[in-house]
């Protein structure tokens, strides 16, 4: 009776423990162009507190503020921020905000000084700040410079990051869209140097701001060319979510014979939540008054370095090498934990309990 009572438990681990690791998730909060408006800005952080308060932590895609080399502009910013989200951990790693650099953050330029002294969290990962990995549980964040030349430094450590990344997920933040739904323009360059390696390697989502809406186009083939085919394989996407606070601009989806790429798009205010559960991202985009305009599941794309999963996911063929943020050191056991829980089970159908010395 004891042996059937515990072949019964066994079975239960078997079945539910591997679907209970699956189905832990967490969120990150993408956003940008907080510049300008501080009320519409505090709407946008309000929203944030009252549908994701959960967030791990956030990425602004640029122009925190308005003017970079202003101390006075850098000090609303913080005040917004402090009393809206009750601080932004600079202390914690990762920090519990961060950014990359837009036109008018000034950065680099005047405006180094204040992007080092309001988001000093993010100069441990190098390049002051401006450019850097990040790895954090199973996603890859590749966070970019693209007031900088998209070629030399930063190119290698794209490079880098894509031809050695152990992660499921591979998602890029930076200011500038390669495409334009005005009334920018479209950005040829980082379409060469970081889009078309991105896609070879397997890259998810691209997150810009720059343009003041949202627009989320299809999964695209990113092949150097100002309309490339949609891919809804191994595409990726571009996502804009510049509305965080900034001047609204109108969106002409049609721009540059774009409208094929396009799913979804608005001009009010608000901010790009992700929530990652292993190979599912759920992705959602709230407006400042709490209404969801946009919501899609995302599978990861397959990746150069990893091989298919039993259960139906991506697995990496060897572990994180750097930045490594938020990893628990029990997970390397789950493997050989249910591998001994299906032993004990066999030998339990042959007549009687392995018993481990």
């Amino acid at each position: 009776m004891k042996n059937v009572t515990r072949l019964f438990v066994l079975c239960l681990l078997a079945v539910f423990l591997p679907l209970s690791l699956h189905s832990q998730s967490w969120k990150f909060i993408i956003y940008g162009d907080t510049r300008t408006h501080d009320n519409a800005h505090r709407s946008v952080l309000q929203s944030m507190m009252k549908n994701s308060p959960d967030y791990r932590f956030i990425i602004n895609v640029g122009d925190v503020v308005n003017r970079g080399s202003e101390s006075k502009d850098w000090r609303t910013w913080q005040a917004a921020v402090d009393e809206e989200l009750g601080g932004i951990g600079q202390n914690e790693n990762p920090p519990k905000y961060m950014a990359a650099p837009g036109n008018h953050d000034r950065v680099p330029g005047d405006g180094d000084s204040n992007w080092a002294e309001y988001l000093p969290g993010q100069q441990r990962f190098g390049n002051g700040g401006r450019y850097f990995v990040l790895d954090y549980e199973n996603v890859r964040f590749l966070v970019l410079n693209s007031m900088e030349p998209p070629d030399g430094p930063q190119r290698d450590m794209l490079m880098d990051a894509i031809q050695n990344n152990p992660k499921q997920w591979l998602l890029t933040i930076w200011h500038h869209p390669i495409f334009d739904f005005g009334p920018k323009k479209y950005e040829e360059k980082l379409h060469r140097e970081w889009g078309v390696p991105l896609y070879e390697h397997g890259a998810d989502i691209m997150f810009m701001g720059h343009a003041h809406y949202y627009v989320r186009s299809k999964k695209l083939k990113l092949n150097g060319e100002i309309n490339p085919p949609v891919d809804d394989v191994r595409g990726i996407m571009q996502i804009v979510t510049g509305n965080g606070g900034a001047p609204p601009y109108a969106v002409n989806p049609n721009e540059d014979n774009n409208a094929y790429m396009v799913e979804k798009y608005t001009s009010s205010r608000g901010y790009t939540e992700c929530m990652i559960s292993g190979h599912k991202l759920v992705l959602r985009h709230v407006l400042a008054d709490g209404t969801i305009f946009d919501s899609l599941t995302v599978t990861a794309n397959p990746k150069q370095h990893i091989r298919k999963g039993q259960r139906g996911g991506i697995v990496p063929e060897r572990p994180a090498r750097q930045f490594n943020c938020g990893d628990k050191e029990s997970r390397p056991r789950v493997k050989s934990d249910m591998s001994a829980i299906a032993h004990e089970i066999k030998m339990t159908r042959l007549g009687g309990l392995h018993r481990r010395p």
